[in-house]
């Protein structure tokens, strides 16, 4: 028999959560951590288990909006969909509600037929759900579980159409408020079926909703392996009795998130026993406490399927500076990448700076003491940002990821993706000679520096698309770097590109020491953090301009493990990256020939949507923001979000060409408005200030 445990810890979670802003909490995750097909009927309620993708943030809220649940959709019965494999019509989604974005690691949410559920064996809980229904829309229990009645419940939303029996894809539909367990009813038959969490999707840019985790059971279903993030657990059901209703299956005795996706580790028993909102054995109980304490940490979602140059947001654009933030040589192998941030230069207020030409180089003789020669991590040739227009106007707060997509083992995008959500473009670069085919707006000099000549330019530099990832900017094992600098070498800055940022790893003796690089007027200086790189992962956590050149503000720790993408990877320190966008810090520019070539401008021009008949004003805001579109066949959908990509604000326009927000209670910074009608989404940014 299954105890009914949950510590105290994970009981006030649900107090903090209540009292949080939604505003920008980490993105969470949700795991299946128990589903019953009920005593009899339709009975049937999942247990989910919620983690976070933040391993900085221990009891800190994260967002779990819009994330989907669903039965079986192909995916459970190896791609088939049809009729007899417990393919039930749509799927449910969480809706945008405050509560979602403030969930806590730890905390277990359960979804209940709040239509036909079991009254008697847990009638307190279920019941209450179904009286708040209407109101707050859920029930929170003292040990901070959240009920919630599927069909009654304003936190539930479904998409009646699809997946169905000729399509396992669910974007293409309207979602509505819920009023049927049916999109996620299980199938009570021996062949079985399932349910699945998947991250969000089918809302703004984002497309498909990519799978996360699962449990299935009965003779026509099967694991699912070589998931993105998790795989899908699969249980045999030896007892026939529980092939309709009366089963409860529940995870055990998982210890890690690998077991969470093995059926091993799950069991199968009375649906008369279940425990729903509480642990299902002390084994599980144990693994929530692992997923509060932040000692189990998830893959974050990347929903960036749909590439898309970002939006012309401003009319003018200064001169944009770089600052390395993170760096990895990997588990392994060559699975390496740099992870680097961009900002104003100087003093400029600008929403939008120009970036082409930053240069992008592993150590060049300028962190190791002995100079250009071998043994210091010297990798002949060197990146660059193409001058191709891509990189003209690039948000301030943006982050710029680069990899080896030779060595892909965090399966980062295999083509250069701009994700709109999180403000992260990711430029994937080939590990031979031959460019990857997806590949653009990086390019590559495949002939300087090298061992003995440690200069950039040639006087006839030819770049080509980037590529040769592990003989250009690889990291070595014992010593090396990874840096950034000024744009040269070109028609427009035809000086040599001076050092901006870097960070360096080696010893402090010998004849390989490495020492820190000072900062000067002109540059950041370069961090060397004492010891090898072997396996190591590189990422910086202070706070102000000064710490970047400063190995006390860098953390060395071992490589993420293969698998998903760490959550670290387009996630720089809050604290930092907001002082950042909100012109809060001054970097040093790269001197006269990259100064910033126009003046503060204290307004966001949208001059590009304004020619299509959006205008946004006034812009700035401090009380009244006013959005004008044109007419439209359908619905016309307005959204304020912030640089995270959160929803702070939202109205549909129901057959008017005007929307009006009161923005006097949204925090002062940059936030980008997007109008959606029509299938399409035009996007700009809009200034908040008080």
């Amino acid at each position: 028999m299954k105890k009914s445990l949950l510590t105290a810890a994970t009981a006030a979670l649900v107090a903090f959560a209540s009292a949080s802003h939604a505003q920008s909490n980490p993105a969470g995750t949700l795991l299946v951590n128990e589903i019953s097909n009920g005593t009899n009927s339709n009975k049937e309620f999942v247990e989910l288990l919620v983690g976070t993708t933040d391993s900085n943030s221990t009891f800190a809220p994260v967002d779990v909006s819009h994330w989907i649940i669903d039965d079986n959709n192909g995916i459970f019965s190896n791609g088939v969909t049809a009729s007899g494999l417990g393919i039930s019509k749509g799927h449910f989604r969480l809706s945008d509600d405050v509560l979602w974005k403030n969930m806590n690691a730890g905390q277990l949410i359960v979804i209940f037929n709040g239509k036909d559920y079991d009254t008697t064996l847990f009638a307190t809980n279920f019941n209450q759900a179904v009286a708040n229904a209407a109101t707050t829309g859920y029930y929170a229990d003292a040990n901070g579980s959240i009920y919630v009645a599927a069909g009654l419940s304003k936190l539930i939303e479904a998409n009646y159409v699809s997946p169905d029996f000729s399509t396992a894809n669910y974007c293409g539909a309207t979602y509505v408020q819920d009023t049927t367990w049916d999109p996620i009813a299980l199938r009570n038959a021996c062949e079985g079926d399932g349910i699945q969490t998947r991250c969000p999707g089918c809302t703004d840019i984002a497309g498909e909703p990519t799978f996360y985790h699962g449990i299935s059971y009965g003779t026509a279903m099967a694991a699912v392996t070589g998931g993105t993030f998790l795989n899908g657990a699969h249980i045999n059901l030896p007892d026939t009795s529980k092939c309709g209703t009366g089963g409860d299956i529940y995870m055990d005795n998982a210890a890690s998130l690998a077991d969470a996706g093995d059926g091993a580790f799950w069991k199968l028993d009375t649906a008369s026993l279940a425990t729903p909102g509480a642990a299902n054995s002390v084994a599980n109980q144990a693994f929530i406490d692992a997923v509060a304490g932040n000692a189990i940490v998830f893959g974050r979602c990347v929903n960036t399927p749909i590439v898309v140059t970002p939006p012309d947001t401003t009319s003018q654009s200064g001169k944009g500076v770089l600052m390395v933030t993170e760096a990895s040589n990997g588990p392994a192998g060559t699975c390496e990448y740099v992870e680097m941030l961009v900002a104003n230069g100087g003093g400029e207020r600008l929403d939008s700076v120009d970036v082409s030409g930053w240069i992008i180089d592993d150590n060049s003789g300028n962190f190791n003491v002995s100079g250009c020669v071998s043994g210091v991590g010297i990798s002949k040739g060197h990146y660059r940002l193409a001058f191709d227009g891509y990189w003209s106007k690039i948000p301030v707060g943006s982050i710029i990821v680069v990899y080896n997509v030779g060595d892909n083992c965090y399966n980062l995008p295999t083509a250069t993706t701009f994700d709109a959500l999180n403000n992260t473009y990711y430029i994937p670069v080939s590990n031979t000679g031959t460019a990857n085919a997806n590949t653009f707006h990086l390019e590559y000099y495949n002939g300087l520096p090298d061992v003995g000549n440690c200069v950039y330019c040639s006087g006839s530099s030819t770049y080509t698309t980037a590529a040769n990832w592990g003989n250009s900017v690889g990291l070595n094992n014992s010593t090396d770097a990874m840096q950034v600098r000024c744009p040269g070498c070109n028609s427009m800055y035809s000086g040599a590109p001076t050092f901006y940022h870097g960070i360096g790893y080696g010893p402090a003796t010998g004849t390989t020491a490495y020492a820190t690089i000072a900062s000067t007027s002109n540059s950041l200086g370069g961090a060397v953090v004492t010891g090898t790189g072997t396996a190591s992962k590189f990422e910086f956590v202070g706070s102000a301009v000064a710490d970047l050149g400063n190995p006390t503000f860098w953390t060395k720790s071992a490589a993420d493990a293969a698998g998903t993408q760490p959550a670290s990877v387009g996630s720089v320190n809050a604290t930092f990256r907001n002082a950042v966008i909100t012109h809060s810090l001054t970097f040093p520019t790269c001197g006269s020939g990259s100064l910033a070539r126009s003046t503060y401008n204290a307004g966001v021009s949208n001059l590009a949507n304004e020619a299509k008949g959006i205008f946004v004003y006034p812009n700035p805001a401090t009380q009244t923001l006013f959005v004008e579109f044109p007419a439209s066949q359908n619905s016309t959908t307005v959204k304020i979000l912030d640089l995270s990509g959160r929803t702070v604000a939202q109205q549909l326009a129901n057959g008017s060409t005007k929307v009006e927000f009161n923005v006097s209670s949204i925090a002062p910074g940059f936030y980008v408005y997007q109008v959606i009608s029509n299938n399409t989404i035009t996007s700009g940014k809009v200034l908040i200030n008080k």
